[in-house]
């Protein structure tokens, strides 16, 4: 395609434009959280990385709030959603 040239192995390769990483990157994490917080209820994990291409002290706390509320929602309150879901899908029929 010729966008960026053959890939050097790095894992995150440069735009020539770093506007439209900064764009890429955005709209990937963005996407990443909504998925997230439909599947798991709490925003994507590491996603300081994912924006920036370092991770910070600041995010592996959030990491660790959200695995902690993660963990609360999948063994208390998370039967509920998964229903819905599979009702959505098809998975399961309503009766």
């Amino acid at each position: 395609m010729g966008v960026v040239g053959q890939p050097k192995g790095t894992p995150f390769e440069a735009f020539t434009f770093k506007n439209l990483e900064q764009c890429f990157r955005n709209a990937w994490t963005d996407n990443a959280d909504i998925l997230s917080l439909l599947y798991t209820g709490t925003p994507a994990l590491k996603t300081d990385f994912t924006r920036t291409g370092k991770r910070s002290n600041m995010g592996a706390i959030k990491d660790g709030q959200n695995s902690i509320v993660r963990y609360y929602i999948n063994n208390f309150t998370d039967g509920f959603n998964n229903d819905c879901l599979d009702l959505s899908q098809g998975q399961i029929t309503a009766k």
